[in-house]
């Protein structure tokens, strides 16, 4: 999913918010891989191994809906759309 995250931000977003974006993504992905495993973790202490199938439920459940929302289709579209002739990297550039 954090893959697919960063080739969507590139692809939707304009070249001069690339770098915030995937480093705030990245410092998101990173304290919630921190910070949810402790949490399952302490109520799994306290209240028994019973309390992980509602957390792995409710992440696949999360996980799936993220899915769901991930654009398809228009994407490769709007990307070559936002690539002028003169810019490097174009394809109807001419190569000399």
């Amino acid at each position: 999913m954090f893959g697919t995250a960063i080739v969507l931000i590139t692809k939707l977003l304009p070249k001069s918010l690339h770098v915030g974006t995937i480093g705030f993504a990245t410092a998101f992905g990173g304290s919630g891989g921190a910070i949810f495993p402790f949490v399952i973790g302490a109520v799994a202490q306290a209240k028994g191994v019973q309390t992980f199938q509602p957390f792995i439920l409710a992440l696949l459940v999360a996980i799936t809906v993220l899915w769901f929302i991930v654009p398809r289709g228009n994407l490769k579209k709007k990307a070559d759309e936002s690539i002028s002739p003169t810019q490097p990297g174009s394809r109807d550039q001419i190569e000399t």
